[in-house]
């Protein structure tokens, strides 16, 4: 992790390879932040949606198409007692979205919260604040572009 600035299992989609335009799911409270990852997966061809609390992001994972990849955090407002940590609970529980890659973006530090994030079935964790360069390495990593 001091070497790359993020923890990855690395390329599990195998998506680099595909012929459509990839997708994106950001699930992040912070709208400045959210705004300016859309931008910044956007300006690399991602198509991305924005979810901004739990409810949001989980009416996405129950009704729309797994992305290619999510970039999610673990504090989200929205439904008491619940954090980014159920949602990605909810996205691995969910038979189409099962295997979408997710990346944890977070200020959420403790050996314990990535431990919990990666036993839970997350495919990187990067924290807050990150570089673009140091996060846009990572989603390559497990995106597979």
């Amino acid at each position: 992790m001091k070497n790359t600035g993020f923890y990855s299992y690395g390329n599990k989609a195998q998506l680099g390879e595909s012929k459509h335009a990839l997708t994106a799911l950001v699930v992040e409270d912070d709208e400045e932040l959210a705004e300016l990852l859309v931008v910044l997966l956007s300006e690399k061809g991602f198509t991305v949606h924005a979810a901004g609390n739990m409810n949001d992001a989980l009416a996405v994972v129950q009704t729309a198409m797994a992305p290619d990849l999510v970039l999610l955090d673990i504090v989200l407002p929205g439904l008491p007692g619940k954090d980014g940590f159920d949602l990605l609970a909810a996205i691995r529980r969910n038979e189409g979205w099962a295997k979408a890659p997710v990346v944890m973006v977070t200020s959420e530090v403790s050996d314990d919260q990535v431990m919990k994030g990666l036993k839970a079935g997350a495919d990187a964790y990067i924290f807050k604040p990150f570089k673009w360069e140091t996060l846009y390495s990572c989603i390559q990593s497990v995106v597979g572009i």
